[in-house]
C-alpha cells in the first residue's frame, strides 16, 4: 500500500513538472552560485534551460530569465567570444 502511494506521488510529481515552462530558472535559488564566469552558453543554457529573451549588441550577448509570473528578471552577459562574463538580478 506505500509502495502504491508513493508511485501515485511520484507519478503526479512528474506530471507536474512537465506542464512547466523550459526553463530551469528557480528564483527561489540563487542562480549565480551556479554559474561561473567564462561559462559557454550552452554550458549556461544547461543549468538555466533556455532563456525567456536573447538580446545581442556588437559588444555582448544578453539572456533574461524570469520567473513562472515574470515578476523576477535574472540576466546573464556573454562577451563577444561568447563566455559568460557576469549574472545579475534586475533592480
Amino acid at each position: 500500500v506505500m509502495l502504491k502511494k508513493l508511485s501515485v506521488f511520484v507519478i503526479c510529481l512528474v506530471g507536474l513538472t512537465a506542464c512547466g515552462t523550459s526553463s530551469n530558472y528557480k528564483p527561489e535559488k540563487n542562480p549565480v552560485l551556479l554559474l561561473k564566469p567564462k561559462m559557454t552558453k550552452q554550458e549556461v543554457i544547461s543549468i538555466l534551460g533556455e532563456p525567456y529573451r536573447k538580446e545581442a549588441s556588437k559588444d555582448f550577448e544578453r539572456y533574461t530569465y524570469t520567473d513562472s509570473k515574470r515578476t523576477k528578471r535574472f540576466y546573464v552577459r556573454f562577451d563577444e567570444s561568447g563566455k559568460l562574463t557576469d549574472a545579475y538580478y534586475s533592480k
